[in-house]
């Protein structure tokens, strides 16, 4: 893990993962449940919403890719 750049709100991180771990951590997400209040906890379903609305999607997508290179 690597970080490329700190700004005053973001740090920008590169992930070095193999074909096999970004599997492992897709069939995780695939598969695991969680608990959770909403309408209280708010900051945990904008964690929530962004794992299966942005990062799930990008992860499985480049998955994909990587199936059809090899």
């Amino acid at each position: 893990m690597e970080i490329l750049s700190v700004y005053p709100k973001d740090i920008h991180v590169k992930l070095e993962l193999s074909s096999r771990e970004i599997n492992l951590i897709l069939d995780f997400l695939d598969n695991c449940k969680i608990d959770y209040d909403g309408k209280t906890q708010l900051e945990l379903a904008n964690a929530v919403n962004y794992v299966k609305q942005e990062f799930f999607p990008k992860l499985n997508k480049l998955s994909e890719e990587l199936k059809t290179e090899i």
